[in-house]
């Protein structure tokens, strides 16, 4: 059975990220990111920033959407948030990272 979840910016098929409209998967679409600039809190000599970072993608059929990415900590557990007031729901992973 597949694993289905959705959302309005999109929609995470067997663990992949794909377009809401047609189900195709998304790709980059060279436009670069943006992020927010909160403050956040350094713990144990290491940072949990969540900040919002958004990056621009497209489908073969070219819907474009732009999603943000879950922060996460490389030194421990912690994770931000899942989605926020200015970005919604947010993908785990990039649909572009391997």
């Amino acid at each position: 059975m597949k694993e289905f979840k959705t959302d309005k910016r999109f929609d995470v098929v067997n663990g992949v990220v794909v377009c809401v409209r047609c189900g195709e998967k998304l790709i980059p679409d060279g436009s670069g990111c943006s992020s927010t600039y909160i403050g956040y809190i350094e713990v144990d000599c290491h940072l949990h920033d969540d900040n919002c970072i958004k990056r621009n993608f497209k489908c073969k059929n070219g819907h474009r959407v732009a999603l943000s990415k879950q922060r996460r900590c490389s030194k421990c557990d912690w994770k931000g948030q899942t989605e926020c007031f200015c970005c919604g729901q947010k993908v785990e992973n990039w649909p572009d990272d391997k």
